[in-house]
């Protein structure tokens, strides 16, 4: 429980802008919350998939500390839970890592994730395709 109550805590913190993102990424929580990310508990890897986003979506040095931290293989992996938040989530989380630049568009393709993404605009939740074809934007 302490885990997923540091992950909200994060994600609380993060959302205000890009200064106290990189304060938090600055910090050292990023391997964190991708650890957070291999637990078996659902809403715990989406709390975490949320708060890499909000650090990955504001700039591209943000987003190449969370590509840094070993998180798009993860992130990938999780693209076909069942739980279809989480895939969402984690489509975004891609999506804002690959819209800052070629090369960190190129380290999310590169992660074997373009056929999972092709897949998911077939997912039957319509958010999921919503998400999944911003990813391949």
């Amino acid at each position: 429980m302490g885990t997923r109550l540091h992950c909200k805590v994060l994600n609380f913190r993060l959302r205000h802008n890009d200064n106290l993102a990189k304060n938090v990424a600055d910090s050292g929580c990023v391997p964190g919350l991708v650890l957070a990310l291999q637990e078996p508990d659902p809403n715990l890897k989406r709390i975490s998939a949320f708060a890499l986003n909000e650090v990955c979506k504001h700039t591209m040095e943000l987003a190449q500390v969370v590509v840094d931290s070993g998180a798009v293989p993860y992130l990938s992996q999780q693209i076909n839970h069942h739980d279809a938040q989480l895939k969402k989530q984690v489509c975004q989380t891609l999506s804002n890592i690959a819209k800052h630049s070629p090369e960190l568009a190129e380290t999310v393709c590169g992660s074997e994730l373009f056929p999972k993404i092709l897949y998911k605009l077939k997912d039957h939740d319509e958010g999921v395709r919503k998400m999944a074809a911003s990813v391949i934007r």
